[in-house]
């Protein structure tokens, strides 16, 4: 029989957890994987903020893929830059709000929320955890901003800072168009129903047959901007499709709103009755309804990387 080989330790990083390979640092009698999760380490320990490791089990996050490069915050030196970033400004304080991706456990919070401890400059941080963002209040005499965001990047927690942010082009998250005719849609809607209100009754037979008729015209009057104006962008996507031999949802639609548009015509004007116009301004507003909030769910998964993030 072959003798046992004695099972080797495998080492882990004291800061994240990884395994520390071949590559091993040791500082204070724990062991790092890479030079980055050592430095952050270190900074926590110069501060007495060795706490950071009691909450949870490795919380930190591994700095091996980190680029370590001494001049990659230059740009928030130019003031303008930076002015971009600030939510509140006075003589003494700054205010700031990051969105911190690495923010994952209460650890996190913890270290996130005593950077006045690591800094005199820093006298305020609150962190969202749902949101994963911090606001943090600084002594601007004291830091500056390039400074606060090299400290959070030190210490593993670097903000996600987009250049085509700093413009603060808000942009509406809801297109106008769209509203336009949601509210055209709405407003035709809610007359349709009044009008339409003695048909879902059997009093509509007290109801003289004039106003009756009268009511039929004026929905018709009313469905006329709903189904050429608020279902526009239908058509257009639906004839679309049809040039490219392909078929989406839009083309039942249109075909719905076609065909209950025109045999509620053919009723109200060949039978004298009332016709279901009501129901097509209820379908429109209810699907631009939906669409509206598909947009803005849509607008919450925004991928808004562009060449500005790159340069």
């Amino acid at each position: 029989m072959k003798p046992e080989l004695p099972l080797q330790k495998i080492s882990t990083c004291f800061h994240c957890g990884e395994d520390c390979g071949e590559i091993k640092l040791v500082f204070n009698e724990q062991s790092f994987c890479c030079q980055g999760c050592k430095l952050v380490y270190e900074v926590l320990s110069e501060n007495q903020l060795c706490s950071y490791y009691d909450i949870a089990d490795h919380p930190g996050e591994s700095q091996k893929k980190k680029k370590l490069q001494a001049n990659r915050f230059d740009y928030l030196d130019d003031e303008e830059t930076a002015a971009q970033l600030v939510d509140f400004r006075n003589e003494i304080e700054s205010h700031f709000t990051f969105h911190i991706p690495l923010i994952h456990c209460a650890s996190c919070i913890w270290l996130l929320e005593n950077l006045h401890q690591i800094h005199s400059g820093i006298f305020y941080s609150r962190v969202d955890f749902v949101k994963k963002k911090v606001q943090i209040k600084i002594l601007h005499n004291k830091i500056s901003v390039k400074e606060l965001v090299s400290l959070l990047s030190t210490i593993g927690y670097e903000p996600l800072i987009n250049l085509s942010d700093l413009e603060k082009k808000q942009s509406s998250s809801y297109d106008k168009r769209l509203i336009q005719r949601l509210a055209v849609a709405g407003f035709c809607f809610g007359n349709m129903m009044l009008f339409s209100i003695p048909e879902y009754f059997s009093e509509a037979d007290l109801i003289d047959s004039s106003f009756r008729g009268l009511f039929s015209y004026l929905n018709v009057l009313l469905a006329i901007p709903v189904v050429f104006y608020s279902a526009s962008d239908y058509y257009k996507s639906a004839w679309n499709s049809f040039k490219q031999r392909k078929i989406n949802m839009d083309i039942p639609i249109v075909l719905g709103i076609i065909a209950l548009f025109a045999y509620s015509l053919w009723e109200i004007f060949a039978y004298h009755r009332s016709g279901y116009m009501d129901s097509l301004g209820g379908l429109l507003f209810f699907l631009l309804l939906g669409k509206l909030y598909q947009q803005k769910t849509f607008s919450t998964l925004e991928f808004d990387r562009d060449y500005k993030s790159y340069f």
